[in-house]
């Protein structure tokens, strides 16, 4: 499996307290032994990041809304879109430890399925250095699918309905209790 991933992320500050960054992805998922899952991505992502007062140990509230879009190379049905929002709260403990615990809620939309996932997040981000971060992240989600069985049958056979002049069985009429006029 080799994924190649291109970003762009521009940081634009509103005032002395509030910022948004704006993010973007491109990304190509190659399967050597299975090309079925080969696929192409995109992800946008806007963060409106928040911090009450200046200071170094001061929280930094996030909210943040992601869009993503992946199309399988060999199987259209699996193609899907993806709307994620975000809620976190960023701390800095010292100058190298910093967490940021949050909330995630994403709705998934495929042509044979449909999804929802909810998830706590807690990210640790230790800095090495000037030049290294070593990165953790631990994730609890539950997820609620629903799919949908495509089936095709003619029209006879799906509700007793039929175009004039083909033989077929009458379709059921309901007179609410009262005698068939036909």
């Amino acid at each position: 499996f080799t994924k190649l991933t291109g970003s762009v992320k521009s940081v634009h500050g509103m005032d002395r307290n509030s910022a948004f960054s704006l993010n973007g992805d491109i990304y190509l998922k190659r399967f050597s032994e299975d090309d079925s899952n080969d696929a192409i991505g995109l992800l946008g992502e806007v963060i409106y990041s928040y911090v009450p007062t200046g200071g170094f140990s001061r929280p930094t509230y996030l909210l943040g809304l992601r869009l993503e879009n992946e199309s399988f190379d060999n199987n259209s049905a699996r193609d899907f879109t993806k709307v994620t929002g975000l809620a976190a709260l960023a701390l800095r403990l010292d100058d190298r430890v910093s967490i940021t615990p949050g909330l995630e809620i994403s709705s998934k939309s495929a042509d044979n399925e449909d999804s929802q996932l909810t998830g706590l997040f807690f990210n640790l981000d230790y800095r090495i250095d000037r030049d290294f971060i070593t990165y953790a992240n631990l994730k609890l989600q539950t997820e609620s699918i629903s799919t949908e069985a495509v089936t095709t049958a003619n029209r006879l056979d799906l509700g007793g309905h039929h175009t004039p002049g083909e033989g077929a069985i009458e379709t059921p009429v309901d007179t609410g209790g009262l005698p068939n006029p036909n």
